[in-house]
């Protein structure tokens, strides 16, 4: 009867250790951002690893160090909307980054996540974080209201005419939203106001 118990076992603790091994190097899609310039800047995530290329012109980009914290933590990396500039250009980039890495699912939010809004510029050859939004926190608690049938935070953010973001969270009133606009190159709430 024993001898049975470890040979079933057996495969049971080989597909958990490979299991182990294989999710912390789950990254999340490459990212493709439009330079002012009209080149295309594809951020490759892969093993920890995190390099801005034009591949057309064979160009590298230097990536701020917080940018490469975040892309590495990420399981999904979004691009939200860019706004053009000469001289510069901003792309909202939304992270999904799971709220206690390694936790396996266990413990106090240990399949939780925490998604951010990131402000992210190219200017010259560099890539540089202007600013962070934590959107939605499960360590923080705090929720959006998505009635789009599934949780992904880009669904719960409506683009408004003047370029702004409104979005609702779970506490919210429901005749009220919250605005998210970005002003001198950094993210500025607005707290709820009443729905129009």
């Amino acid at each position: 009867m024993q001898t049975i118990s470890k040979v079933t076992s057996l495969p049971t603790y080989t597909i958990i250790l490979l299991t182990i091994l294989i999710s912390p190097t789950a990254v999340a899609d490459d990212l493709i951002l439009q330079s002012a310039q009209g080149t295309r800047v594809v951020i490759d995530v892969k093993k920890s690893q995190v390099f801005a290329k034009d591949k057309e012109r064979k160009i590298s980009y230097i990536i701020d160090n917080a940018i490469i914290r975040h892309f590495r933590r990420a399981e999904d990396i979004r691009l939200i909307e860019n706004e053009s500039k000469p001289e510069a250009q901003l792309f909202t980039v939304l992270t999904r980054e799971p709220s206690r890495p390694g936790a396996m699912g266990q413990g106090y939010c240990g399949a939780g996540y925490e998604d951010y809004l990131l402000l992210v510029e190219i200017r010259g050859k560099k890539l540089t974080l202007k600013d962070q939004f934590l959107l939605q926190s499960c360590l923080k608690s705090i929720s959006m209201f998505i009635d789009q049938g599934d949780d992904n935070p880009s669904n719960g953010l409506t683009h408004e005419n003047d370029g702004s973001f409104t979005y609702r969270l779970v506490e919210d009133d429901y005749k009220k939203k919250r605005t998210l606009m970005i002003s001198k190159n950094h993210f500025e709430t607005k707290p709820a106001s009443p729905c129009q």
